[in-house]
């Protein structure tokens, strides 16, 4: 563990030695990494399952967004809301990757966190979202 002059805590997996230079793996690296991954894999598998998913869940997503401009949003409300909308994708981590593409574009902001309400997830933290729209 490292800790910074801003007094931010910042965990390191190893540190090792490159063309002379010390370098230190940040794990939070490895696990947006590992993040980034699952969610691409689950959206592929959604797109293979059903044709331009993607593409549909992204434009429920900017619909939900322009219409709930009054209080913060979870991934997980916004999905319950497009059951018989969208298609189920097989994994609803596809999901994850209509959130990120909603965040690269503008349409939704970050806010915070809110534990989840899906039983099979153990009440985890998940991102908590605001209309940018």
């Amino acid at each position: 563990m490292v800790l910074l002059p801003t007094n931010r805590v910042v965990l390191t997996k190893s540190i090792t030695a490159k063309e002379g230079k010390v370098e230190q793996a940040n794990i939070f690296d490895e696990g947006k990494e590992l993040r980034d991954k699952g969610i691409k894999q689950a959206a592929q598998h959604a797109e293979d399952e059903y044709e331009n998913w993607h593409e549909k869940a992204s434009q429920f997503l900017f619909n939900y967004a322009r219409t709930h401009k009054e209080f913060p949003f979870s991934g997980e409300m916004v999905r319950n809301a497009s059951r018989d909308k969208v298609p189920r994708p097989p994994s609803l981590r596809a999901w994850g990757s209509v959130m990120v593409y909603g965040l690269k574009v503008g349409w939704i902001k970050q806010v915070g966190y809110v534990k989840v309400v899906n039983p099979k997830a153990h009440r985890a933290n998940a991102a908590l979202w605001e209309s940018c729209i």
